[in-house]
C-alpha cells in the first residue's frame, strides 16, 4: 500500500502543477493525518507533494519599475496590486491619468504580483483572495491553494458557506480583465475537519477532491531504480506547467477493470455529483501518466525512460489505487454512509466505538443506547458488511483507518 501512496501523491501533484485544468479534471487533494508509525518510517507524502508544488515558489523580492511603482517589495506588493488596478481602471480617453498609455499599469500590476507571490501557482488559501480584486491566481489563472493553518481552514469554510465564491471563483487576468479562475486546493488536515469542510459544502463545487491517508513512506522501489526520486529531480529545472491532451483510449491492463469495479462499488453511497466526477477522473489518469512519463523522457539527460515500458502502466494502475483508497477514506470517516442513523447521531457512534477500540457486545449496546439487541445485531452487520468493525465471539473491534484501507488494497 505504501507505493501506491506515495505514486499516487507524485502523479496528483504533476496533475495540480500541469494545464489540466484544459482537460477537464482539475484534483484537490487532502492527505489526512495518520500514524506514521503504522506504515514506514520516512518523509510524510504531504512533504513529499508540498516539495514539488512549492519549489522555487518564495517571491523573488524587490521589483522595480520605469514607471508608476518606482519599488515594490513582497511587503507592499499587496497595496500596490490594488493600486496599479485602480489606475488602469481609471485610465480612459475622457480621464487620463498621470501615466496615460494604460499598458504601464498593467506592467506595475505584473510586477507587484511577481513581487508578491513569484511566478509559481501554488499559495495559502487565506493570502490568495483580495476584497477588491478577487482571487490572485498565477499568469495562466490557475491557482492551487494551500490550506495549512487555522486561519486557512477559518476562510474556505466561510467561502463554502457562500454560493459562487469556490464553485466560480473570479479574479484579474494579467491584462487587468475579470475572468473565472481555476481552483484546487491541497493541505493536511485531520479526518474530522475534512468532514466538516464536506458539512461545509464541499461537494457543492463540483470538483473532484481526494482525500488521502499520510502514513508516510520510504524511497519506494518498483523498476530498476527509483523512479520516484528521478522523476522528483527534474521539477527543480522546470519553471512551467506541461500541458496535457486527452487521451482517445483508455488501455485496459490487466488490474485496471478490476479496479474501477471496486471504484464503482465504494462510490455508489456518496453524493452523486462527486461519483460522475470521480468516474471523470478516473478516465483522464491515462492522459496524465502519458504526460508524466513523456515529459521525464523530454527532460532526462542520463537515463532512457523508453525503455521501461511498464511505466505507464504502473503509474496508471497505482493512480487508480489511489483514487479507490481516497474514496474509502471518505467511507471510513463516515461520509454518505448510510447505518440506519442520522448522520450526527453516526458520526458519535463511530467516535465512540474508535475511543474503545474494542469492547463486548453488551457495552457496546449500552454506549451507544441502542434500545435492544435487535438493532444492535442490525447496526453491527452493517458495519461489518463495510469492513469498519469486526465480530469474534461477545467482542466488537473497530478496524482502524490503516488496516481497513490495507485489507481493500489487497483485493485491488
Amino acid at each position: 500500500m505504501a507505493r501506491t501512496l506515495g505514486v499516487s501523491a507524485l502523479v496528483f501533484s504533476f496533475w495540480q502543477l500541469s494545464a489540466s485544468h484544459l482537460l477537464g479534471s482539475f484534483p484537490s487533494v487532502f492527505f489526512l493525518k495518520g500514524d506514521v508509525k503504522s506504515e514506514q518510517a520516512g518523509e510524510s507524502l504531504y512533504e513529499f507533494s508540498h516539495r514539488l508544488l512549492t519549489h522555487n515558489d518564495s517571491p523573488p523580492g524587490e521589483q522595480f519599475s520605469q514607471h508608476g511603482i518606482s519599488r515594490c517589495t513582497p511587503e507592499n506588493a499587496a497595496k500596490q496590486l490594488r493600486a496599479s488596478a485602480q489606475r488602469y481602471w481609471k485610465t480612459t480617453p475622457e480621464t487620463p491619468s498621470l501615466v496615460s498609455n494604460p499598458e504601464l499599469h498593467k506592467e506595475d500590476y505584473r510586477i507587484a504580483h511577481r513581487a508578491s507571490f513569484g511566478v509559481r501557482r501554488s499559495r495559502l488559501y487565506s493570502e490568495s483572495w483580495d476584497e477588491q480584486i478577487g482571487l490572485v491566481s498565477d499568469q495562466d489563472d490557475v491557482a492551487l491553494l494551500r490550506l495549512e493553518g487555522e486561519k486557512d481552514l477559518k476562510l474556505i469554510g466561510e467561502h463554502l458557506s457562500q454560493d459562487g465564491i469556490l464553485d466560480s471563483p473570479i479574479g484579474l487576468s494579467k491584462d487587468l480583465e475579470a475572468v473565472h479562475k481555476f481552483v484546487a486546493l491541497t493541505g493536511k488536515m485531520d479526518g474530522s475537519a475534512l468532514v466538516k469542510l464536506i458539512e461545509d459544502g464541499l461537494f457543492k463545487i463540483e470538483r473532484p477532491f481526494i482525500a488521502l491517508p499520510d502514513f508516510g513512506f520510504k524511497e519506494i522501489q518498483f523498476l530498476s531504480r527509483d523512479s520516484l526520486s528521478f522523476l522528483l529531480t527534474l521539477w527543480p529545472s522546470y519553471s512551467g506547467v506541461v500541458s496535457v491532451a486527452p487521451s482517445t483510449r483508455f488501455p485496459m491492463t490487466e488490474s485496471s477493470p478490476r479496479i474501477l469495479a471496486r471504484l464503482r462499488q465504494h462510490l455508489h453511497h456518496l453524493d452523486g455529483n462527486y461519483e460522475f466526477i470521480i468516474h471523470n477522473m478516473a478516465r483522464e489518469t491515462f492522459a496524465i501518466c502519458s504526460n508524466l512519463v513523456v515529459f521525464a523522457a523530454n527532460h532526462s539527460k542520463t537515463d532512457k525512460i523508453d525503455s521501461h515500458p511498464e511505466l505507464i502502466p504502473t503509474l496508471l494502475e497505482e493512480t487508480l489505487r489511489g483514487i479507490v483508497l481516497g474514496v474509502c477514506s471518505l467511507t471510513w470517516h463516515g461520509v454518505g454512509l448510510d447505518i440506519g442513523f442520522s448522520q450526527k447521531k453516526a458520526k458519535k457512534i463511530f467516535e465512540l466505538l474508535r475511543a474503545k477500540e474494542s469492547m463486548t457486545l453488551r457495552d457496546f449496546q449500552r454506549t451507544l443506547h441502542l434500545k435492544d439487541a435487535a438493532t444492535r445485531d442490525q447496526l453491527l452487520e452493517k458495519l461489518t458488511a463495510e469492513g469498519l468493525v469486526k465480530v469474534r465471539g461477545k467482542m466488537v473491534t473497530a478496524i482502524s483507518l490503516p488496516d481497513y484501507l490495507r485489507a481493500i488494497h489487497s483485493s485491488l
